[in-house]
């Protein structure tokens, strides 16, 4: 889903989130690196790419499809 106001400190609007499966069992709620949701599917493939938060100090996680199409720049 997209996201039109941040949601938490740090994260920029829009952004889409969504449910990641990281494991059997296990889904956890992150930001999908996408132009537009509508080139997400259900049960896609996706692998995760640190990224640089304002204060250069830490990163946050971002993840991407795993062919890399459609990926944000």
């Amino acid at each position: 889903m997209t996201l039109h106001v941040p949601m938490v400190p740090g994260l920029s609007a829009p952004s889409i989130a969504g449910d990641i499966r990281i494991a059997e069992q296990v889904v956890e709620e992150g930001v999908i690196g996408v132009a537009d949701e509508s080139l997400l599917a259900p049960g896609m493939a996706l692998r995760a790419v640190a990224v640089p938060l304002p204060s250069g100090e830490h990163y946050g996680c971002h993840f991407v499809p795993a062919d890399a199409q459609g990926a944000a720049a």
